[in-house]
């Protein structure tokens, strides 16, 4: 079973793994991660309706599968940045919610949160949580997420209003939806 773990939403990071181009797009990005494990069932592969809900699932579904962050190379199977592996819907829950930062090792030369004493996300407080802060582009360690460097666009403000509002209201599991 393929290990679970989640990156911080560090959104699309523009990364590689040893010097591989890196994908444009979602679309090429999820053609990689299914050729190399003809098993593997990507869980972004349809496009939902966007609702805005602050629910995980929403989440999920239409900002982390929309903006790149879970494709192979950077928050997906293969890239895992930050020790942030947001492949699946499950796994990427319970690597976000109350677990202390990623990597103790700077990927890339990018400065790490190794020291924070942040979690992720912290339920109840986005002002406290990691993931807000990065994705606000207030990171008081490491980068900003997307990186300034790269390709990615930062999320929407309605997008970062509801991951704002799904962790003040506690940052219910998606099996509470």
């Amino acid at each position: 079973m393929r290990t679970l773990g989640l990156c911080l939403c560090c959104w699309a990071v523009g990364c590689s793994d040893a010097g591989a181009p890196l994908p444009r797009d979602a679309s090429a990005s999820r053609a990689i991660e299914a050729s190399a494990d003809p098993s593997y069932s990507f869980p972004c592969s349809s496009a939902p309706a966007v609702t805005g809900a602050p629910t995980f699932t929403a989440i999920y579904s239409e900002i982390f599968c929309n903006s790149g962050c879970v494709d192979a190379y950077c928050h997906g199977s293969r890239g895992a940045w930050a020790d942030l592996d947001l492949a699946q819907l499950d796994g990427a829950y319970h690597e976000l919610v109350a677990q202390p930062t990623g990597k103790l090792v700077p990927v890339d030369n990018r400065p790490t949160c190794a020291e924070s004493t942040l979690l992720r996300v912290k339920p109840g407080a986005p002002e406290q949580s990691l993931l807000y802060l990065k994705l606000s582009g207030r990171a008081p360690c490491g980068t900003s997420m997307p990186p300034p460097s790269s390709e990615y666009h930062p999320i929407a403000t309605a997008q970062l209003e509801q991951i704002r509002r799904w962790i003040e209201l506690g940052a219910q599991s998606f099996r509470d939806d």
